[in-house]
């Protein structure tokens, strides 16, 4: 029986000389190893005499449509040979299940000859299809049953549809949690699962695989050394420590990042994992207030992630989140033009990628600004290209509420008192409508209202808003602050003129 594995289709795209190899290969195993069914294509693959199969039952049709499918892969064909494929699975979900007891077998070595991102529609309708024939003897088969579900996962997170990926994942990590084998086959095959369910958003899943394959891998570490599959437990303590760290358990992810980094080092590899984990490790670094080791790990990260030529959504996604990073110790450091620079890389990188104008590509945005805005430089353009989008966002009031201050502020400095009125305003009244919780910004808001309005001699509307911010104030940074005598004294002076 040809048994195909998830790792080896995902991971690699079988070129078309590739594929003609492993068709030959495919149907040219010993007669012990694979069904009749193979069996009887094996000896006719290559013969032009039996390019047709007598079409006396439904089975037979099916069988016949399924190898001229092949036929068709052959000669790099694909789409013929999905038509030819969709045919044969209308036909087979007729039939009874032990007519199609072949059917798993000769679909999962199809996939072997396909893209799985190219494929993806495609192949996801062959696996759930044999996962209805599979569900008919899941007991006779349960590890084929568990793959099964793993590869429709697979599809799922690479059609973009997450949330129904996880039901299919956590389905394959029921059946393989079960198995307590110390094998490296079982080991990285759980090491797969745990990337796809990081990807489709189920860490606490993925927590548990990932943290049975780590323990497998350590046990096998110990007596097989020669063998051992350092990428793999790089990538299978990374899963680990990822899922540690969205459970705010950060010491422990602190030493699974750590330990995923050590075995890529020992090989000396540049595999994309390594550059995440340092990035991660460095997120976990910043949390123990570690900032100069944190400013190492995603150095690092950068430089590995720069060096790959790799022009992928998610990678040049990664580069902006590292740049943007890094971007935030230099400004806790006070270092303005090297955030500055940091800044804007990670913003061009969003603009290529067209996410400049979703939230993570504003963030930056915003954050250049105010950076501009400490360096004494005019953040007004900056802000005026932001402040719109923001709004249609949607965000929440923690979020907005801090940019009507900063464009108010930048329309103040920049002579636009009417402007800046406009939106200070505009800002209280979404404070007021929103009950809103950010008490520092809401106060900043009223208190330079109230400025303007003490300015203008409009001193009762002045004295409404000063005697709004001054208890914020107060309750924030102390009756004796800088910020609240200040406020306290302007409130002063506009009541004795009233």
């Amino acid at each position: 029986m040809i048994k195909a594995s998830k790792p080896f289709f995902k991971h690699l795209y079988i070129t078309p000389p590739l594929a003609s190899s492993h068709c030959k290969l495919l149907l040219s195993q010993p007669l012990a190893t694979i069904s009749p069914y193979l069996q009887y294509h094996r000896n006719s693959y290559f013969s032009s005499q039996k390019d047709e199969i007598p079409a006396k039952s439904n089975l037979a049709t099916a069988q016949q449509l399924e190898y001229q499918a092949l036929r068709l892969l052959q000669e790099y064909n694909h789409e013929e040979a999905f038509k030819q494929l969709d045919k044969a699975l209308k036909i087979r979900e007729t039939l009874k299940n032990e007519e199609n007891h072949e059917m798993a077998q000769i679909y999962e070595a199809l996939q072997h000859l396909m893209s799985p991102k190219k494929h993806a529609e495609q192949l996801l309708k062959l696996e759930k299809v044999k996962l209805t024939v599979l569900s008919k003897f899941q007991e006779e088969n349960e590890k084929a049953y568990a793959n099964c579900n793993h590869n429709i996962g697979y599809y799922l997170n690479l059609l973009g549809n997450p949330s129904e990926a996880q039901e299919y994942l956590k389905q394959a990590a029921a059946i393989f949690l079960k198995d307590k084998s110390l094998s490296y086959q079982h080991a990285i095959t759980l090491e797969n699962l745990s990337a796809d369910l990081a990807e489709a958003g189920d860490y606490e899943t993925c927590l548990e695989t990932s943290s049975l394959a780590c323990e497998i891998l350590s046990e096998k570490e110990k007596s097989e050394t020669q063998k051992f599959p350092y990428v793999n437990a790089g990538k299978a303590f990374f899963y680990k420590g990822v899922s540690l760290r969205t459970q705010d358990r950060i010491f422990e992810a602190k030493e699974s990042l750590e330990t995923s980094i050590g075995y890529f080092q020992k090989l000396n590899s540049q595999h994309e994992t390594y550059a995440l984990a340092l990035m991660h490790l460095g997120e976990c670094l910043l949390d123990f207030e570690r900032v100069d080791d944190a400013e190492n790990n995603f150095s690092k990260a950068l430089e590995l992630l720069k060096a790959k030529k790799n022009n992928s959504k998610k990678h040049k996604l990664t580069v902006a989140e590292v740049s943007s990073a890094l971007g935030r110790i230099h400004w806790s450091k006070n270092n303005e033009e090297q955030a500055l620079e940091c800044f804007q890389d990670s913003y061009k990188v969003y603009e290529e990628i067209n996410e400049h104008e979703d939230i993570r590509g504003l963030v930056v945005l915003l954050t250049i600004a105010r950076v501009l805005r400490q360096m004494g430089k005019d953040p007004l353009s900056t802000l005026e290209k932001v402040f719109p989008k923001w709004l249609a966002l949607g965000v929440s009031d923690e979020m907005l509420i801090p940019v009507y201050f900063d464009y108010g502020v930048a329309l103040q400095l920049a002579g636009r008192t009417d402007d800046a009125l406009r939106i200070f305003e505009e800002g209280i009244n979404f404070v007021k409508s929103s009950g809103g919780s950010d008490k520092l910004h809401a106060a900043q808001l009223w208190y330079q209202a109230g400025l303007i309005y003490s300015e203008r001699n409009d001193h009762k509307t002045a004295v409404s808003y000063l005697s709004s911010a001054l208890p914020n104030f107060e309750a924030l940074f102390g009756s004796n602050s800088e910020i609240a005598l200040s406020c306290k004294s302007q409130l002063e002076n506009s009541q004795k003129l009233l």
